[in-house]
């Protein structure tokens, strides 16, 4: 009987191993990179659709800016939001007690306008006012509430309500020589 001594059966289980090596390759397909770009395409889908739905977000989102903020100069703002808000007072049968402009502040390309009113009547039409002013499509943004019962013997509140009125800041007005502050000759 033959004996297999060390070396041999080394070289017998290299050549082994290369000829299934061998097998294996030429037996497995071929890579393809189809199913690398189908996975890309389909991520290219997603993204333009992602950007297209924020883009259509954004365009809603600008309506309703447009539709809130003043496009009115700042110094006309005031008197134009007194007689809103003398409208929806007297429209719901409430006392307009003060109307009062606070300290005007910027925010992010706006102009902020805040006022204070405070009124007086019973409280569901306190509760009506205040939806009236929630709506959506109104220029004054509801900002603080407080009610308080007028008197014991009655079902009167006075209510404290904060308003805002955004507007788009306005231009800084030149002189004819088109610097801010320059002096005329």
């Amino acid at each position: 009987m033959n004996r297999i001594s060390g070396p041999q059966s080394v070289s017998i289980m290299c050549l082994v191993v290369l000829v299934a090596l061998g097998g294996y390759l030429l037996l497995m397909p071929k890579p393809s990179t189809k199913g690398l770009q189908s996975k890309h395409r389909r991520q290219e889908v997603q993204l333009l659709s992602d950007i297209d739905e924020a883009k259509s977000r954004a365009a809603a989102a600008r309506q309703v800016i447009d539709r809130t903020v003043w496009n009115t100069p700042i110094d006309k703002i005031s008197p134009l939001a007194l007689a809103n808000v003398n409208g929806y007072v007297g429209k719901h049968g409430l006392n307009l007690i003060r109307f009062q402009p606070q300290r005007n502040g910027s925010v992010a390309k706006l102009s902020q306008l805040p006022f204070v009113l405070t009124v007086d009547g019973s409280f569901p039409k306190v509760m009506a006012l205040l939806d009236e002013f929630r709506s959506a499509d109104r220029r004054l943004a509801v900002n603080l509430v407080q009610i308080a019962s007028a008197d014991q013997s009655s079902s009167k509140v006075t209510a404290t309500i904060g308003l805002v009125a955004f507007a788009k800041e306005q231009a800084v007005p030149t002189t004819q020589a088109g610097v801010t502050g320059a002096k005329r000759k």
